[in-house]
């Protein structure tokens, strides 16, 4: 039986002014197709039934998830009292897996990306799931091949691959599986274009299938006193009247990513070379690729563009919930910016500059700036 988790707790710092702490990104409606949490979703049927779908988030967002996904079914909407990044998050969600199911089969999703084709997608996670059926030790991973020295993915190592057992491939043809080396921190520029250069590596999607049992095995094994809190919580996930209780178990986890927790540290780890286009919209030039950029390399969403000796500058101008189309924005002689209007906070910094936003919305909260987070 294959469920699926949807991580719906992040905060989104890097895509800020449009993600604010009290929307961050993924409730956040960035096409016609809804939130970023309703488009994750849709594109997980009909693989999962929503039934076996959970949401794991933070308590203050559960209106939000309600807002996305109205018809969603409450009792499969996991709250955190506080965040703890995904280590904890999957292991809770592996817990109401288990106890459903105890070979259940956890597609475990980030609620903040773009994939398309959604039916590649889909076919992809199925031979994920079979690797898992074949060893029920594997943890598989999706890769994505890159196709820039992009600095602010993290990149798996490659070694060798993994003989298909399909009886029939996907109508897309044969996804490639390789046992995997080794998981590789975001690197410096240089670094990265190493890597692209060398050939042999892939972007870290996020994306893990593995048996929930298998989850919960590895937390024990590599993150011991994430694994004793879970057991205290074990008992608890189904009452609705211990919340208390539940929140004090979950107030003395260890903040720590599946990623550096558990993942590096592992055996047995295999990964796919998916083929779909993917963006985990963690930058907004990532968001706006689709817009075609004029003789200079400048491009503007929301509002006319008027620039003189300007390269590859990058505008995105919303004021609530539209652009501003009758406002002219005139620039000379600069290159590299982005400029971000969104609702009452106007950002102007050079591009690449992703990473310094949390620093800066720290600096905010210090100087009692809090509500423009």
């Amino acid at each position: 039986m294959i469920y699926a988790m949807i991580l719906a707790g992040g905060g989104g710092t890097r895509l800020w002014p449009e993600s604010r702490r009290k929307r961050p990104k993924q409730f956040v409606r960035l096409s016609s197709e809804g939130t970023m949490l309703t488009q994750t979703f849709l594109r997980l049927g009909p693989l999962v039934a929503p039934n076996r779908t959970l949401i794991v988030t933070r308590e203050e967002f559960l209106p939000l998830v309600y807002e996305s996904l109205p018809s969603f079914p409450k009792a499969n909407i996991l709250a955190e009292p506080v965040p703890r990044s995904t280590a904890p998050a999957i292991g809770y969600a592996a817990l109401e897996v288990t106890a459903r199911h105890k070979e259940g089969i956890l597609i475990v999703v980030p609620s903040d990306q773009i994939i398309e084709p959604t039916k590649r997608f889909q076919e992809t996670l199925r031979r994920a799931a079979a690797l898992v059926k074949d060893d029920p030790k594997r943890v598989v991973t999706l890769g994505i091949r890159p196709d820039r020295p992009a600095d602010g993915y993290g990149y798996m190592k490659l070694g060798e691959a993994i003989e298909s057992k399909e009886d029939a491939p996907p109508a897309g043809g044969s996804i490639d599986a390789f046992h995997l080396v080794r998981f590789c921190e975001k690197p410096d520029p240089a670094t990265a274009q190493r890597y692209l250069d060398e050939g042999g590596y892939l972007w870290n999607s996020g994306i893990f299938i593995a048996r929930a049992s298998r989850f919960l095995e590895l937390l024990a094994e590599h993150q011991p006193e994430i694994s004793s809190g879970l057991d205290r919580l074990r008992p608890l996930i189904q009452q609705t009247n211990k919340r208390d209780e539940i929140a004090a178990v979950y107030e003395a986890f260890p903040s720590i990513s599946i990623d550096y927790g558990v993942m590096e540290k592992a055996d047995g780890v295999v990964t796919l070379a998916a083929d779909f286009s993917w963006s985990d919209v963690g930058s907004f030039e990532s968001l706006d690729e689709d817009i075609a950029p004029d003789d200079q390399g400048n491009r503007a969403r929301g509002i006319r563009l008027a620039a003189l000796d300007c390269h590859n500058n990058h505008i995105r101008w919303k004021v609530d919930q539209g652009g501003d189309p009758e406002t002219l924005l005139a620039m000379i002689d600069v290159d590299g910016l982005q400029v971000i209007r969104q609702g009452n906070v106007l950002l102007i910094t050079r591009m690449g500059n992703d990473r310094k936003i949390t620093t800066l919305l720290d600096q905010l909260t210090e100087m009692g700036l809090e509500d423009y987070r």
